[in-house]
């Protein structure tokens, strides 16, 4: 059976759009998708939910057009969500492990909630993202607000297990808390396998830079565990007035390479290459949940 594109100016209002079909179909199979905002001038809301139908039968989503579709319910359809253009405003987080998010150069996703949306596969402006999670910091406008995305497999919090293993308590646990005052947040102490109750010295773990003939060179020890559940971008710049990002992947990609078990087990060795164009390089590793 081959899928077929249902597309309407606008999507309002409440109720339920769900994916139907007389034809035989197999199980899980894409049967249609719907397309909005390709004709709409203002901005939309659906409070209703978007839904698969009765047997396999699977729906996807894309937003077209220039303005903006808010959708405040909490949508089970679990085919791939496309931004051709414009804004798609989501209120609510929901898990789509296998399906497929996609955001075009100049449309915008915004996930205007406070939880992970968790992906397959997340391509932004035409490029297919690693696995990692995605927000607000990290996507240069594309993806916008509070919520994220994470690419891959769900995974447990590494974060409190380590704490615990440090002698953290309720008292001083806090992600951005800072117990031994050596300026090294204990989310940031997490990522570069700090101790966050003892008094070392900061340069102990911070990121460190050399040159080549042609690039200036960080790098940086991480416990390999925190890839799975922290947003880790390196920024880096000529002055303190503008940085650029560049994310951290799970694993080697682009200008960042990504060495396991080095120099022990479970701790990655991070090398980030910057092309020369000045005579000074400042850098700096960010670090949120």
């Amino acid at each position: 059976m081959r899928a077929r594109t249902e597309t309407i100016g606008t999507l309002s209002g409440s109720g339920t759009v769900t994916a139907s079909t007389t034809q035989a179909i197999s199980a899980n199979q894409l049967v249609g998708t719907l397309l909005t905002g390709e004709s709409s001038a203002v901005t939309t809301t659906f409070s209703g939910v978007i839904q698969n139908g009765t047997g396999g039968r699977r729906v996807a989503f894309t937003k077209g057009g220039a303005y903006t579709q808010v959708l405040t319910g909490t949508n089970t359809y679990s085919g791939d969500t496309t931004v051709t253009g414009g804004t798609l405003s989501i209120n609510n987080a929901f898990l789509n492990d296998t399906a497929t998010v996609s955001v075009a150069a100049g449309a915008v996703l915004n996930l205007n909630h406070s939880g992970t949306d968790v992906v397959g596969a997340l391509i932004l402006g035409g490029v297919t993202q690693p696995d990692g999670f995605y927000g607000s910091s990290n996507t240069g406008g594309i993806i916008t607000g509070t919520g994220k995305i994470q690419v891959g497999a769900v995974v447990a919090s590494d974060f409190s297990a380590w704490a615990s293993s440090k002698g953290l308590t309720g008292s001083n646990n806090g992600a951005t808390q800072d117990p031994n005052f050596n300026g090294i947040s204990n989310l940031l102490e997490y990522v570069l396998n700090g101790e966050p109750l003892l008094a070392e010295s900061p340069a102990a773990i911070l990121p460190t830079l050399t040159s080549d003939p042609t690039n200036f060179v960080f790098t940086f020890h991480r416990l390999s565990s925190s890839k799975d559940d922290t947003i880790q971008t390196f920024q880096y710049g000529s002055d303190f007035s503008g940085w650029t990002d560049v994310i951290i992947p799970a694993a080697t990609s682009g200008a960042v390479t990504i060495t396991p078990n080095s120099p022990s087990s479970g701790i990655d060795l991070v090398t980030l290459s910057v092309l020369k164009s000045g005579t000074q390089m400042f850098g700096r590793l960010r670090v949120e949940k």
